[in-house]
């Protein structure tokens, strides 16, 4: 609460002070308001992404999971591993740092280059075509796996956005916003019941000079 003071007139610049600061709160309520509407937008088409990516992703792996199982009934386990060490990659991607609504989100660029049958590093000679087919489909997978850690890296960050900004309008709304209107309700209502006592002072110093006419 406000400590009411005895001159009206610096009770009328702290009246002042506080509709301008009422002010700027609201501005800054509408403000983060809106923002918040915005990432929810972002937040939901988001999910919608991160949806479409994780099915292709667990179709892509059901696919390359089902082919592992056929060339292990087809193929040695030592041909296999080996093919699977050779075929072994590095994975080259670049980041990007993107503002979305002032949330600042690390965007993944990787591109997916699929290899030739013979860039899988094994050695010449006879090659299982089925070996070569699940590698195929494994290196799209992880492709996908990478679009789908970026999308879901943005969905969270998005979602954390929301949190903070709903924290801080409700902190505005329901703390500092009541606040100022009730340091204001206390200092209108001090500077009204000094008026009512002025208007009766100057009644009856009227009252009392028309009685010293008299």
């Amino acid at each position: 609460m406000v400590k009411t003071m005895s001159s009206p007139k610096r009770n009328r610049l702290q009246l002042l002070r506080l509709r301008k600061k009422l002010s700027f709160v609201k501005q800054g309520i509408k403000i983060l308001t809106d923002k918040r509407d915005e990432l929810m937008k972002e937040f939901y088409l988001s999910i919608k992404d991160v949806s479409k990516a994780r099915k292709l992703l667990d179709e892509s792996m059901r696919v390359a999971a089902k082919s592992l199982l056929v060339a292990k009934g087809m193929e040695p386990h030592e041909s296999i591993a080996s093919a699977a060490f050779a075929s072994q990659k590095k994975v080259m991607f670049s980041t990007n740092k993107k503002k979305v609504w002032g949330v600042e989100i690390l965007e993944i660029i990787y591109k997916h280059e699929k290899r030739a049958v013979f860039e899988y590093g094994s050695l010449p000679g006879y090659r299982s075509p089925t070996v070569d087919k699940t590698a195929e489909f494994f290196e799209e997978a992880l492709g996908m796996l990478i679009e789908n850690a970026v999308l879901e890296n943005r969905l969270m960050k998005i979602g954390s956005a929301i949190k903070a900004t709903s924290r801080r309008v409700n902190a505005l709304e329901q703390q500092l916003e009541p606040k100022i209107k009730s340091e204001i309700k206390t200092i209108r209502s001090y500077m009204e019941e000094w008026g009512r006592e002025e208007i009766f002072r100057m009644k009856r110093f009227k009252a009392i000079q028309g009685g010293e006419s008299l």
